[in-house]
């Protein structure tokens, strides 16, 4: 049996609290998760862990999207509740882009899946226009062991949740570089830009989403121009750099600088 869900008639935040509500066990599939959207239901999320439902989410860094609360709740939960585990794709952008959103709740006898568009965000939940379709299969159905079979797959993709991730996933997020809402970012193992370079990276990489090719940045003496094209270029993937200055001195202080 299947019903098609939007906000128009029942928001979709209503059919996650009924079934965490009478689950045995719910697993998630969801690329996007905001501290927002997670709070509506999160009471209903603990209530059901502390009466020992099984919880498995997977959710991703895809677009630097996730946010940062969210990931420490759910570090949080698994310390507190053995019952509830949570994995993260953290897959570089470009490698392939973690975009499911699916929820799948385990009864004695059947299964209740829900799969559409809808990320835990508080706009998707309750006020976006979005599809979703929701289906009552068979624990013996084919539909819901091919949905099996795929979350199994995303698990070994992806990774446990540690402190590590947290804290890795946090200072790339500090450091994203802004192309709409597609962030990258390209790690530098001693250098980190500063407060100048950060906000003209993030205008550059803005400019050069919208095509445009060519960009000049006036920035004081000992600003850090010459680091900020050494990242622009690191970023962009630039194969060739070319610097032209009017004295020698400043080519060899920048040599002597990265040596």
């Amino acid at each position: 049996m299947a019903q098609f869900l939007t906000n128009k008639k029942q928001q979709f935040l209503n059919y996650l609290k009924q079934e965490l509500t009478v689950c045995d066990s719910f697993a998630f599939s969801v690329s996007f998760i905001k501290n927002a959207g997670l709070e509506l239901f999160e009471k209903d999320l603990i209530n059901a862990l502390q009466r020992g439902v099984i919880g498995q989410i997977i959710t991703s860094t895809y677009q630097n999207f996730t946010d940062i609360v969210s990931l420490e709740k759910f570090f949080s939960w698994q310390t507190k509740f053995p019952n509830f585990s949570v994995r993260v794709d953290v897959a570089p952008l470009g490698d392939r882009g973690f975009h499911s959103k699916g929820y799948i709740f385990g009864h004695d006898d059947r299964y209740t899946i829900l799969i559409g568009s809808s990320n835990i965000t508080s706009f998707a939940l309750l006020r976006n226009i979005e599809w979703n379709t929701r289906l009552i299969c068979k624990l013996d159905d084919k539909f819901a062991k091919e949905v099996f079979e795929e979350f199994a797959n995303l698990l070994t993709l992806s990774n446990k949740l540690t402190r590590k991730l947290i804290d890795d996933y946090a200072f790339n997020q500090e450091y994203a570089l802004d192309q709409w809402d597609m962030d990258y970012f390209t790690k530098f193992e001693s250098l980190e830009p500063n407060f100048m370079q950060k906000k003209a990276l993030k205008e550059l990489a803005r400019i050069r989403g919208l095509g445009v090719s060519k960009a000049l940045v006036v920035s004081a003496t000992g600003s850090g121009k010459t680091y900020l094209s050494a990242f622009d270029a690191r970023n962009f993937g630039a194969e060739k750099l070319l610097f032209v200055v009017h004295r020698e001195t400043i080519l060899k202080d920048a040599l002597d600088t990265s040596a």
